[in-house]
């Protein structure tokens, strides 16, 4: 499914429309006999191949390609710092509150699960938000989280005790 939303630019005349399509899709020419794009739509409303083309032709566009289960496909290894796409997407997944179970507060870091140096990717799945607190718990605190950010994450104390947090549901 091909699912387009408008995030705001830093443009103030400028929208930025952000596609999540599987790879399949990403062909504009391919339209169905109606001039429907396949699963083409915005906010669950179907919109024409046409339409389509004239919302991205002034627009900056951003597009995450998705796997069959609904993943974000990130950088990998390519850089230890996430690209503000995937930025967004895990900021989007985690509600813009820091992802420590019970916590509440704004995103300020952006935190590796397995560290890039240790082999950890920069991908969404292997990243999540946490305060600043939070994430001087996890550095220099002895908390150790594990898991799949993009499900679930397990905090673990220096002791042994574990938190859970669940992802929220992603928005088309």
């Amino acid at each position: 499914m091909l699912a387009a939303s408008v995030a705001r630019g830093s443009e103030p005349d400028a929208a930025m429309v952000v596609v999540h399509a599987p790879a399949a899709l990403l062909d504009l020419r391919r339209a169905d006999d109606d001039g429907t794009v396949p699963n083409a739509t915005i906010n669950g409303e179907a919109i024409t191949d046409t339409a389509l083309h004239r919302l991205l032709c002034d627009t900056r566009i951003e597009i995450s390609f998705d796997t069959p289960d609904g993943r974000t496909i990130g950088v990998g290894r390519a850089t230890r710092n996430p690209p503000a796409p995937i930025r967004r997407r895990v900021r989007g997944r985690d509600g813009g509150r820091c992802r420590w179970a019970g916590c509440g507060r704004p995103i300020r870091h952006i935190h590796h699960m397995i560290h890039w140096t240790r082999g950890g990717p920069a991908d969404a799945c292997n990243l999540f938000g946490v305060c600043w607190h939070h994430h001087h718990l996890l550095h220099e605190g002895g908390w150790d989280a594990s898991g799949d950010a993009d499900s679930e994450v397990i905090f673990t104390s220096p002791h042994g005790r574990t938190l859970r947090s669940r992802a929220g549901p992603l928005a088309a």
